[in-house]
């Protein structure tokens, strides 16, 4: 028995699509709702002639859902009337109904309650192959208030949305600011002319291999309460400072790696090179890591990782070829490095803090804004 206020989605749904044959009409210009364009924001602008297979027709304010790869949440509103046709490609599933509130049904479809049931419909042998079965999509049963409660709620997620929006804007442009702040301070180190006086990284540091207990898995030295740095803990962390250290290692696994003190700094050294990150409390490092403690009075760890952040495009051509890329100590211990003077360094150090501070709070901000409009969502989409 249906429970009150639930419809199945095939209600919602258009009925037998229109299709168009853009090669019919090369000069006639579209507006198209593709997979790819969702991805940049917007439909695309093109013309019939570069449009190479029949679409379906599409209104101002249907909803349509991506059915392929239905992992990544794909779900929009057809623009206003502007004089274009529009077309969508067979990969979307399109809504038409006068009983829902387009804004409603697009958050409803984009939320976790709808996308649990979703993911039930899927068939396929995996990744692009993967797709959604429109006819099992029409028996999911969703939540229609009367109209006043959907547009209420559509205002509302749109603003939380909205929110969060600005918020990620704030974090790139945050991120912007902390990467332009070496090179506005010292120039390009990759650079054909050089501010400053350049001396070996070995003489500024010592280079250590990270060493990583062998067979792989053995539990007399892994699943300890030691952590053990992996380079996935090091390449998915958001700042300067890995955040979370998942490996564990036993003390017959510590003694068979390299233990490394507060502040040192980290750098992927095989495979794709990665992102050199600060190792914010000691750490048991994976043999995939060049690790620089013990850095000389001339040099300082936050210097020393801005540089890396600008070098890691140039690093990997340094590494010998072969089946995986690796940078060896040899390598990086000759590394001409330029050694500004302490007090601009100091200063860098100062304001890279301040714009730390900054992302921080941004960070803070974003998580209670994605949990408030969870909640949000929660609360709206009851099924």
């Amino acid at each position: 028995m249906t429970a009150p206020g639930l419809v199945p989605l095939g209600d919602l749904m258009a009925g037998r699509a229109t299709t168009v044959n853009p090669a019919r009409h090369t000069g006639e210009e579209f507006e198209l709702y593709g997979i790819r364009a969702y991805d940049r924001g917007g439909p695309d602008i093109v013309r019939g002639s570069a449009i190479g297979s029949p679409k379906q027709l599409v209104q101002p304010g249907d909803v349509l859902l991506s059915r392929i790869v239905p992992h990544l949440r794909r779900a929009w509103v057809v623009g206003p009337d502007t004089g274009r046709r529009k077309l969508a490609s067979s990969e979307w599933i399109v809504f038409r109904s006068p009983a829902v509130d387009p804004g409603y049904l697009r958050h409803l479809l984009l939320g976790d309650e709808f996308h649990a049931s979703f993911m039930t419909t899927v068939a396929g042998v995996g990744g692009s192959l993967l797709r959604a079965r429109p006819a099992f999509v029409a028996q999911i049963r969703v939540p229609v208030p009367p109209p006043a409660g959907q547009r209420r709620i559509a205002a509302m997620l749109s603003r939380a949305e909205a929110l969060r929006a600005r918020r990620r804007e704030a974090g790139a442009l945050l991120s912007e600011l902390s990467g332009t702040l070496f090179p506005e301070m010292f120039g390009n180190p990759a650079g054909s002319r050089v501010r400053w006086p350049t001396v070996p990284l070995g003489a500024l540091a010592r280079v250590v291999r990270g060493a990583s207990p062998r067979p792989a898995g053995d539990p007399r030295y892994f699943g300890g309460t030691i952590p053990w740095l992996r380079i996935s803990d090091v390449t998915a962390a958001a700042g300067r400072v890995v955040g979370q250290i998942r490996g564990t290692l036993t003390e017959a696994g510590r003694a068979k790696s390299v233990y490394l003190e507060a502040g040192t700094l980290v750098l992927t050294g095989s495979a794709t090179v990665g992102v050199p990150k600060f190792l914010g409390t000691g750490a048991c490092v994976h043999d995939g890591f060049l690790a620089f403690p013990d850095l000389s009075g001339r040099i300082l760890a936050d210097y020393l990782y801005g540089y890396f952040r600008i070098m890691r495009p140039h690093l990997s051509r340094l590494a010998p070829e072969g089946t995986q890329k690796n940078l060896n100590t040899a390598i990086v211990k000759a590394l001409e490095v330029p050694v500004p003077p302490l007090d601009l360094q100091h200063e860098f150090r100062r304001r890279t803090a301040a714009v730390q501070q900054l992302e921080a709070a941004a960070g803070r901000s974003a998580a209670a804004l994605d949990e408030m409009a969870g909640a949000l969502r929660q609360r709206a989409f009851r099924f």
